[in-house]
């Protein structure tokens, strides 16, 4: 079974995502506000990104928390993701 969301469908939801969250002050401001407030605030972005691209609620939380983390720490954190490990796989002797 195949996935529903292309590459570009992903992109225009993340989009959606990200202009939501600059709309309601970027991440400062969600993260300033208190407990309460801020599960309002995010069930109203989940809403919108929902609304505008027409996608499942859950998709747009997903979304929606990747574009907080990716505004709190700036890709810093995912610069060091990938890549070759050393000592990594099935070692070379082995048969």
């Amino acid at each position: 079974m195949m996935a529903n969301n292309t590459k570009s469908r992903h992109e225009e939801i993340y989009a959606a995502a990200c202009s939501a969250l600059e709309q309601v002050g970027g991440v400062a401001k969600i993260d300033n506000l208190q407990e309460l407030e801020r599960l309002v605030a995010l069930r109203s972005l989940y809403k919108q990104v929902s609304t505008v691209t027409n996608c499942h609620i859950d998709t747009a939380k997903q979304n929606v928390a990747k574009a907080l983390r990716r505004a709190r720490f700036e890709d810093k954190l995912f610069d060091a993701w990938g890549g070759n490990r050393p000592g990594a796989g099935r070692p070379k002797n082995a048969s």
